[in-house]
């Protein structure tokens, strides 16, 4: 059997893996407080939110529980937060829109606000809170971007990242306003759905070791979160908390 046999074999069977797997779905409530975007997550609001389901690794298989995301949302913006736990936290880059996702530890989203799996916002941070973002549509196979907009910018974002280098924590806070995505003329309302990529890269130490791809909704493709099948579901609820 040929090389190129033996690739197109494991990506079938990877194909075949993703879709016996059964979509996440997160239920994203709405913030009754105010949420101040400075890294520290320090509002009431985020220790109510509800957790995202544990990330799993690339393939589906299981992960070390060091990536945790939660969500709220409120009649302008989603908003994002992660907390990372990292024995070397790396991040090299500093200016908007550099390829964060080449060298740097990184959380990614992707927004699919229309929910139908052919363009979204993709949103990448680093732990200096330096940001990422472009608007990708989506090839007829559902596995890549046939359009990347790089010059895209998600206008009015906030952004804040903040470095424990003690505690061995990176944390980050998005605040994603409704208005910056194109077609989508009214904010959600309570069961209004999205589909979402969420996403961790993890640099290895020493550098020549092997990134780690942790994922919300393993895409079942190394390093590759733009399989749009695998997009998982965030469903608002009019649900407050404090």
């Amino acid at each position: 059997m040929g090389f190129s046999m033996v690739l197109a074999a494991v990506f079938l069977v990877n194909l075949w893996a993703a879709e016996q797997v059964p979509l996440p779905e997160y239920t994203v409530m709405r913030a009754n407080t105010p949420i101040r975007v400075d890294g520290r997550l320090s509002e009431s609001a985020w220790k109510h939110a509800p957790r995202l389901s544990p990330f799993l690794m690339w393939d589906g298989t299981g992960a070390p529980d060091i990536t945790v995301c939660r969500m709220l949302w409120d009649n302008r913006y989603l908003y994002v937060a992660f907390e990372c736990r990292d024995k070397k936290i790396t991040a090299k880059f500093r200016r908007r829109d550099e390829p964060l996702y080449s060298s740097d530890d990184v959380v990614e989203v992707f927004l699919d606000a229309a929910g139908d799996l052919k363009h979204y916002a993709e949103v990448i941070v680093n732990p200096k809170g330096v940001l990422f973002d472009a608007y990708q549509v989506t090839n007829e196979a559902g596995d890549a971007p046939s359009i990347s907009l790089l010059d895209w910018d998600m206008k009015a974002c906030r952004v804040a990242a903040w470095i424990d280098r003690k505690a061995g924590v990176w944390t980050v806070e998005l605040a994603v306003p409704f208005s910056s995505f194109p077609w989508q003329l009214s904010p959600p309302k309570g069961g209004s759905v999205w589909r979402a990529a969420v996403t961790r890269y993890d640099r290895p130490d020493p550098p020549s070791g092997e990134l780690q791809h942790y994922a919300w909704s393993p895409p079942y493709r190394r390093g590759w979160p733009h399989v749009v099948g695998r997009f998982g579901k965030l469903v608002f609820s009019e649900r407050a908390v404090d």
